[in-house]
């Protein structure tokens, strides 16, 4: 499969996603600052989502690279993507298995968003008559929304072979979205208390890294 094909491809699977995702998306949109418990954290609310999309913008310069329709000077271009560097072979290797993560993240995310029902909003917070969530990708790991996103950020890096999206996506990206989680599982043990402890307990406190092993049990 060449680099054009893969990323015709990957357009596809987003123009697919949008419209799957859209309607949930848009209503824990018009949710987001309603919650009884809310605080205006700007590390909490908006930076792990800032750095997201500087992410999405420097993967798609890079894609730009990847797909050889805008050159670079040799000191960035290797940043950017090493499409040129790697060896055919390998590179579709490594193009295969982002094309694998990001596919697996999106079923996560998207499925995140459908799972938490009215509890999702697009922000950190406790909503009014919110309840524990624990259908769907909720059952494997307690936050699937920042897994798909961080998996999803990942897979798309590694499709375009770029160093600077594997980068942006593990650090500060994962640690952004870690430390939300830690957050909003403060605000769910203060609301829940030990109804809240036993289900992270259930999945051995499995916040990004699915636990499929429950899955067996």
């Amino acid at each position: 499969m060449t680099a054009i094909n893969y990323t015709c491809l990957l357009l596809l699977i987003l123009c697919i996603s949008t419209i799957i995702a859209l309607p949930v998306f848009i209503r824990g949109l018009a949710r987001h600052g309603t919650g009884k418990i809310y605080e205006p954290n700007f590390v909490i609310q908006r930076l792990p989502q800032l750095v997201a999309v500087i992410t999405i913008l420097v993967l798609f310069v890079a894609y730009l690279k990847y797909d050889e329709l805008l050159f670079f000077p040799k000191s960035i271009a290797w940043l950017l993507s090493l499409n040129d560097i790697i060896k055919p072979q390998y590179a579709n290797i490594v193009s295969f298995l982002g094309l694998i993560i990001l596919i697996h993240g999106l079923t996560f995310m998207i499925g995140g968003w459908y799972s938490l029902g009215n509890n999702f909003s697009t922000d950190s917070e406790i909503l009014p008559d919110q309840k524990i969530s624990t259908a769907g990708v909720l059952g494997i790991v307690m936050h699937p929304v920042y897994s798909g996103i961080i998996q999803s950020l990942l897979g798309a890096s590694l499709i375009a072979l770029s160093p600077i999206g594997v980068i942006l996506t593990l650090y500060p990206g994962t640690s952004l979205w870690i430390n939300r989680a830690k957050y909003e599982e403060n605000l769910l043990v203060k609301e829940f208390g030990d109804d809240y402890l036993n289900y992270a307990k259930s999945l051995n406190w499995h916040r990004i890294i699915p636990n499929y092993r429950r899955l067996k049990s």
